[in-house]
């Protein structure tokens, strides 16, 4: 069967514009076909499936050269194997497609180094969530197109979809590795002199060490919710204030790290964590609130992506009418607050935080000294008599 080309509008998966992708079909046979896209959105209205063409758009004239012209190109590509008496099969085209992409696209150079690089869980999802941002708001980001221009409008579209600073910077050091690795490979073709953050500076924010006290704490339990998946969410993040375990490790635990009296985890390396292992007695903890909660969802805890962790949180602290702004970072304050509260000790804070640096827990003891009351202080106290 001879190799045929067709060209399809994707009617279903608009995007959030409700436009639809315009792809290639290139079909090998009647049971393998490849979908090639080609970048290009519009809307229903803006396609002609009769004459498999662009119309009522202000770029039709371009968007139909490029789709003609991305066919040419594979179809040459198909004749230079032919002469080579080569077949032109699946795996050629997928070849071919990656090549192709990887070295004009910036978006799809930085999918196919991610799939590459070997890194750990947390941080391929890091990683990958910053190239769908970058895509949901230009899915086609050209090399040439790469400058501080660019990277400033992406910076804004990042604040108006309402992203944290400390979130944005996340993202902005994410791109800076894959640009850095595009220009060592040689393949960044704009001027490597003039970087596209170069002169672009962000300010970053002071870390926030806010936290809840117990009263605070029982008032997200004991709060009834709308829905299971709220009630979920707020046991969740009670459970991390009592715990203090990061959200990387709150999403790995399993009954398996529960020996019946202590939850036994190695946090995954952080700037303050170094793989240590950490014992926490949950039956000890919070009048064994957290052993309550463990216990209730049977060790299986189903955390959400942090993302949206975070913003569940924001609808938790309304309907248990906290003012304070909840993120999974609070509730790691918040545990190592109260514990710096309850014993005074920054060696027992570092012991149940996995903590390696004494610094980084003394910040928490001058945050709990800093949180009680000059009269609080001096309840209690027996006065010598006035009248002696």
């Amino acid at each position: 069967m001879a190799i045929t080309y067709d060209v399809k509008y994707a009617v279903s998966g608009l995007n959030k514009k409700g436009e639809g992708l315009i792809q290639i079909i290139v079909r090998f046979s009647p049971n393998i076909r490849k979908k090639v896209s080609t970048g290009i959105y519009v809307l229903p209205e803006q396609w002609d499936e009769k004459h498999r063409c662009v119309r009522k758009h202000d770029s039709a004239i371009q968007y139909n050269l490029k789709i003609s012209g991305k066919i040419d190109a594979i179809k040459r590509f198909e004749s230079e194997l032919d002469m080579r008496n080569q077949p032109f099969t699946l795996k050629q085209l997928e070849t071919f497609l990656v090549g192709e992409q990887a070295i004009s696209i910036f978006n799809e150079f930085y999918r196919t180094q991610l799939n590459k690089c070997n890194l750990a869980d947390s941080s391929r999802r890091d990683q990958n969530q910053t190239l769908e941002i970058l895509s949901a708001y230009n899915s086609r980001i050209m090399f040439n197109d790469l400058n501080s221009t660019l990277i400033l409008d992406f910076d804004n579209y990042l604040r108006n979809e309402g992203y944290a600073q400390s979130t944005i910077l996340k993202h902005h050091k994410n791109i800076k590795k894959y640009i850095k690795l595009a220009i060592t490979q040689s393949i960044f073709t704009g001027d490597v002199s003039r970087h596209p953050y170069t002169g672009i500076k962000f300010t970053r924010p002071k870390g926030s060490r806010d936290f809840l006290t117990w009263e605070e704490i029982l008032k997200i339990k004991n709060s009834v919710y709308p829905t299971d998946r709220q009630r979920k969410i707020a046991d969740l993040f009670v459970f991390q204030c009592c715990t203090g375990l990061r959200d990387s490790d709150l999403r790995r635990v399993t009954n398996e790290m529960f020996d019946g009296e202590n939850l036994v985890i190695k946090p995954l390396k952080t700037i303050n964590s170094s793989g240590i292992k950490v014992v926490l007695p949950l039956k000890q903890l919070f009048e064994g609130l957290p052993y309550e909660l463990f216990t209730k969802y049977n060790g299986i805890l189903s955390v959400p992506a942090n993302q949206d962790y975070n913003s569940e949180l924001k609808v938790v602290a309304s309907n248990a009418e906290i003012t304070k702004h909840l993120t999974t970072h609070v509730g790691r304050h918040t545990f190592l607050t109260q514990i710096a509260l309850v014993t005074g000790n920054v060696f027992t804070v570092m012991k149940l935080g996995g903590i390696t640096k004494i610094d980084t827990a003394q910040i928490y003891i001058h945050i709990a000294e800093d949180s009680i009351n000059a009269a609080d202080m001096l309840t209690g106290i027996a006065w010598p008599s006035a009248n002696l």
